[in-house]
């Protein structure tokens, strides 16, 4: 009794012991895989698959992460070992994850024809529309202001003479809007030589444009166009401003 009883352990031993994985030895000599910086020992086998590329049989099931990792980790080993069978499989799952692709941009515009609801882009281009639409009315208002205006306004910019680098910038800004409005009035002016209009406008900070509007008295109106260095196209589009929500809706400074 007690000689099979020996024999039942040993061979449950042995079924154990096909269970277990080997562990290189470490500097302590601990080898079971409760600590965690052991790592398996690794055949001469293992290593010449890892030389090389597997593809799946069931390469159709995977997901796009899996493929997408698939890719990857068959690109480090080509790389790593560029033989003619490695390279070939690996441009394989190249031209399959192309053709999936192809085959999602067919599938997508399918949903998209069947079903024009999912299609953002029919309201994006009528958005583009509507844009282009609203910056020619824009152009043709600016172009009524300045055809009716011209001789009601003008433009006046204080400059500072300590800032010759800065004015020599804004005046040649100031130069191509006078060659697009010949008729329009500009000046430039110093605040320092200038101190009351500086005061009474209160100008703090140089390059300061102001838009000056003649009224149906003949009142000068003063609106403040851009402060600091600016560009010929940030003041008319702020002149635009001006004009739309102070001078036609009579709004005073």
């Amino acid at each position: 009794m007690s000689k099979k009883i020996l024999f039942l352990i040993a061979f449950i031993s042995l079924l154990n012991a096909a269970d277990v994985i080997e562990y290189s030895e470490s500097k302590n000599g601990l080898t079971h895989p409760f600590f965690g910086y052991k790592t398996p020992i690794i055949t001469e086998d293992e290593k010449e698959i890892n030389k090389k590329i597997l593809i799946p049989k069931n390469l159709d099931l995977l997901a796009a992460d899996e493929l997408s990792k698939l890719i990857e980790d068959s690109k480090k080993i080509a790389i790593s070992f560029p033989t003619d069978e490695n390279m070939n499989k690996y441009i394989t799952l190249q031209n399959y994850a192309t053709k999936k692709s192809e085959e999602f941009a067919i599938k997508w515009q399918q949903a998209l024809l069947k079903d024009s609801s999912l299609d953002l882009s029919a309201e994006a281009s009528k958005s583009t529309f509507a844009r282009n639409a609203n910056i020619a009315d824009s152009n043709t208002k600016r172009e009524i202001f300045w055809k009716e205006n011209i001789d009601k306004i003008g433009v006046v910019v204080f400059l500072n003479k300590e800032e010759s680098n800065v004015n020599t910038a804004q005046e040649k800004v100031l130069y191509f809007l006078n060659k697009d409005y010949p008729k329009l009035a500009i000046r430039t002016i110093f605040v320092e030589e200038h101190l009351t209009l500086t005061k009474e406008h209160g100008v703090k900070v140089t390059p300061d444009i102001f838009l000056v509007y003649k009224d149906e008295d003949e009142k000068a109106l003063w609106y403040r166009v851009k402060t600091g260095l600016t560009t010929k196209d940030e003041i008319l589009d702020n002149i635009d401003f001006v004009n739309k929500y102070f001078i036609l809706e009579g709004a005073k400074r």
